[in-house]
């Protein structure tokens, strides 16, 4: 009968007919011969049936419909297909997002090329990034950010690595009245109050925020020195506080949300850089402070903990590449638990959860280290 695959469809999200005719094109092109759409309906609602086709695929595609308490338990879809994939689907009851094979990437697009929205929420939102837009993990966010619908505001000290950002995004299709660039030192007040204000001012509001601030040596400096404390303290923690009281009033008309990026070093002390640490742990608890402080004003605020992230930690120390692929090496062998190091995509897309699906999340820490704060080594006993 070959091979089948199953598309889930979530209670809000749009499958057209034109989209369908997409999937099963290249469905067909790999070689499945058994095509599944499921279309997922609230309880007690009404869903428009899915697209009808004719007998052009006899046999070969089914319309299926159920309830979301019946999807659990109907594992028999899962169990007799190849393949399971999430076809763009709602924010508020995400099944299975994870798409499954990468060629989902070439057809997550429409008929005039434009790419089709997992998240139906993200679609004309405004995100501004401070800090770290022009490389590693604020790069990798930002150019999802923007794959999935959104405006985006960016930011960084160097104008090289922007406009190399930048490029990215325009090779992704991403408009140029889209795309919003703020350079400037983010310890400095003046750039602060230019990456709020030139957002709402270009975009008419501000919908995500995402501090990203992340120092970890002044370079010249004595890692003890109180140079360096000062300087540290100031972009990790000084911008965020100032950027975030920039932003509320702005986040409290749209209802918006706020994701800052702090470090697993916020748990697990680190001797190598503790004036770092010590602001990642300010940072966590700040995030838990204004939870209480926002929730009133129907903003939400929460934090992720990166581990290791490939190239992210030399970007951040000055460490030049030999330097990080040994220290990657000794702990990717000896501690982490996942024997790897993260990517800046991986941290992306817990960015974009925390600020999409995580709808009852607020003061929260999201750990996303391969296991890290989780392990001390224990002698083996046999």
């Amino acid at each position: 009968m070959g091979r089948a695959i199953t598309f889930i469809k979530g209670p809000r999200s749009r499958l057209n007919v034109e989209i369908q005719w997409l999937l099963i094109n290249h469905a067909f092109e790999l070689g499945y011969r058994r095509i599944h759409f499921v279309a997922v309906v609230r309880n007690n609602a009404s869903n428009r049936a899915l697209g009808e086709f004719g007998n052009q695929y006899e046999g070969v595609h089914r319309n299926m419909r159920m309830k979301q308490d019946e999807f659990y338990e109907h594992n028999k879809i899962v169990e007799e297909n190849d393949m399971v994939v999430t076809s763009i689907l709602s924010s508020e009851w995400p099944l299975l997002r994870r798409v499954v094979e990468e060629w989902m990437d070439d057809s997550n697009v429409d008929q005039n090329g434009q790419p089709i929205q997992q998240y139906e929420e993200i679609r004309d939102r405004v995100f501004a990034e401070a800090n770290g837009s022009s490389a590693g993990i604020g790069r990798a966010t930002a150019l999802l950010f923007a794959k999935e619908g959104a405006s985006v505001t960016i930011h960084g000290r160097s104008s090289e690595s922007l406009q190399k950002t930048l490029d990215l995004l325009k090779s992704a299709g991403v408009p140029e009245n889209r795309v919003l660039v703020v350079q400037g030192h983010i310890e400095e007040d003046k750039t602060c109050q230019n990456l709020i204000n030139k957002t709402v001012e270009k975009f008419g509001k501000l919908d995500i925020l995402v501090n990203n601030a992340g120092i970890a040596q002044k370079a010249g400096a004595g890692t003890l020195s109180m140079e360096n404390f000062q300087y540290i303290f100031d972009v990790n923690l000084k911008s965020v506080v100032l950027l975030t009281n920039l932003a509320i009033p702005h986040l409290e008309k749209t209802k918006g949300n706020i994701v800052n990026v702090s470090s697993g070093t916020a748990i697990k002390a680190f001797a190598q850089r503790p004036f770092y640490a010590m602001t990642k742990a300010a940072l966590d608890h700040f995030g838990r402070c204004y939870s209480l402080i926002l929730a009133e004003k129907g903003i939400r605020i929460n934090t992720i903990n990166p581990g290791l992230i490939a190239t992210e930690f030399r970007y951040k120390t000055g460490m030049n590449e030999e330097q990080e692929q040994k220290l990657q090496k000794s702990l990717s062998e000896n501690g982490i638990p996942m024997h790897r190091v993260g990517t800046s995509e991986e941290m992306a897309s817990s960015i974009l959860f925390l600020a999409t699906d995580a709808t009852y999340m607020t003061g929260a820490n999201l750990v996303a280290d391969g296991g890290v704060v989780n392990f001390s080594p224990t002698p083996k006993l046999n």
